[in-house]
């Protein structure tokens, strides 16, 4: 009877143990790595640019991975049907993205010493100006990109443990271990951590898949039904704006290129140790986006499989998986979805307070501060920035999609891409082609993606990039600024091919 009483006690508590180990090992991790860490702004925001190609690998594919590719994959299969399948493209492509802008801005990194986007724009445009609007587009399209994260692992505990403890105070508890831990070792200790919560989501978000299609009676007799009775989930409607070859088009363009302009990205380039790196990105990230055959399993038994208590189409896994998986797998693929979402934020706060640091303290309030002051204020604005995000979380009267929170983030951050390939490979660019497009096309993204006064043929990110773009070019096609010109010409032969393909 004691045999049995305590056997029934381990397997209630066994989900509760495997979430606990879940949030220590990331400690344990940041421990370590506080170890080889030095009080330095280039250690502490860029690991001093010693990142291998394996740790980095893990690190950008982590960071790249987050809530919106795990929880919101396997929603928009469920509700939406085939057109998330345009990941699989846009995987290929930021990887290609990651190679091209990555090689360039590395160099140019360790050439002028670079360790925030912000100061890439300062060097080649020499205008204050478009650094405040870089600085206010970059943390502004961040901000709730970190919350969706923060609320999607809360969400996914608080449903593993049945509600014993609440997404807020999951929340809570997220926030001050990635504190812990960015307060120990920085860039060091989140590529560390990255690894970790790497491995963990991509065989999490397979195993998830493979388990639900196997309940649901197969992939065979599940794809058989959906062609019967749901065929709407595996084509492509013409007419529609959220479903469509226009939203296919614009998911394959826009989270790529903003997930490539987001300031995590922008530190891992600068942190990377060798080149090649870079060439074989391409190759780790097109690999990796197998996951997605389980998100692709998981969408499409749910709409098969009875579930209770479905609120949101973004709870679908966490619901289905506490029906229907064994206790300790479900905890397990569970964490895998946690450390989707967690390794996302905590890459933005990191970078959000190299902004705050480099970009705005030490540039405006003290710009005489010492390493080891900076490093401090660094921390603290760590500690302040998460601690202001929790509270507008927990304040919130309610959460948009997952995926439409994230891809207003992403169509936000991508109007970057337009002064820094403008930097990189026309010599014309010029400061007042980069303001007035970057300022025209986030004001465009912002007004149209929340107010909608009228229907637009294309999501208002992708028009926004439009009008960005077109004035760029016009404004560096009428207008010279003989300032930029020499500093300009320097940097556009240093990007050339050869110097990069050369050893």
């Amino acid at each position: 009877m004691v045999d049995s009483s305590f056997g029934e006690l381990l397997y209630a508590n066994t989900p509760m143990a495997i979430i606990l180990l879940f949030t220590l090992i990331p400690l344990v991790i940041g421990s370590m790595a506080s170890q080889n860490s030095i009080s330095t702004i280039s250690d502490f925001f860029i690991c001093s640019r010693s990142l291998g190609t394996t740790i980095s690998f893990f690190t950008v594919y982590s960071t790249w991975w987050s809530s919106f590719a795990f929880l919101g994959s396997i929603s928009y299969f469920y509700s939406v049907g085939s057109v998330y399948w345009t990941a699989i493209g846009w995987n290929v492509l930021f990887g290609v993205l990651y190679m091209w802008f990555g090689l360039r801005i590395s160099e140019y990194g360790k050439e002028k010493g670079y360790v925030t986007p912000v100061q890439f724009f300062s060097d080649i445009y020499e205008s204050p100006l478009l650094n405040k609007l870089v600085t206010a587009t970059m943390i502004v399209f961040t901000i709730p990109y970190i919350q969706i994260q923060i609320f999607g692992g809360a969400i996914i505990i608080e449903i593993a443990t049945k509600g014993i403890v609440p997404w807020q105070l999951c929340a809570l508890m997220f926030y001050l271990v990635m504190i812990i831990y960015l307060w120990a070792g920085g860039l060091r200790a989140v590529a560390w951590a990255d690894v970790f919560y790497g491995v963990l989501l991509f065989f999490g978000m397979l195993a998830g898949g493979f388990l639900l299609i196997r309940e649901a009676g197969g992939a065979e007799i599940v794809f058989s039904r959906l062609i019967a009775e749901r065929p709407e989930l595996i084509l492509l409607p013409e007419d529609s704006r959220t479903a469509g070859i226009s939203m296919w088009i614009t998911m394959f363009l826009l989270v790529p290129v903003g997930a490539l302009m987001g300031p995590p990205m922008w530190l891992r380039m600068f942190a990377a140790k060798e080149r090649k790196t870079f060439y074989i990105m391409p190759l780790l990230i097109s690999c990796a986006t197998i996951a997605y055959l389980g998100s692709m399993f998981a969408g499409s038994a749910a709409v098969f499989l009875p579930v209770d208590g479905v609120k949101s189409t973004d709870t679908i896994l966490p619901l289905l998986l506490v029906q229907y998986a064994p206790g300790w797998l479900m905890s397990i693929i569970m964490c895998g979805g946690a450390a989707a979402c967690l390794s996302t934020a905590n890459a933005d706060i990191h970078a959000v307070s190299s902004l705050i640091t480099l970009d705005i303290y030490k540039q405006y309030v003290r710009p005489k501060s010492t390493e080891k002051h900076i490093v401090f204020i660094a921390k603290i604005s760590i500690l302040v920035y998460s601690a202001a995000a929790y509270l507008s979380l927990i304040l919130a009267e309610s959460m948009n999609s997952i995926i439409l929170t994230g891809f207003t983030a992403f169509s936000g951050m991508a109007q970057l891409v337009v002064p820094v390939t403008g930097a990189l490979v026309w010599k014309r660019s010029n400061s007042s082609g980069a303001i007035a497009g970057l300022l025209t096309g986030v004001t465009f993204t912002l007004i149209f993606s929340f107010w909608k006064p009228v229907e637009l043929p294309l999501a208002p990110g992708l028009i926004g990039l439009i009008l960005n773009g077109s004035i760029f070019i016009l404004c560096g096609s009428f207008l010279s600024h003989k300032s930029n010109t020499e500093n300009k010409i320097a940097l556009y032969k240093i990007g050339s091919f050869e110097d990069f393909t050369a050893d």
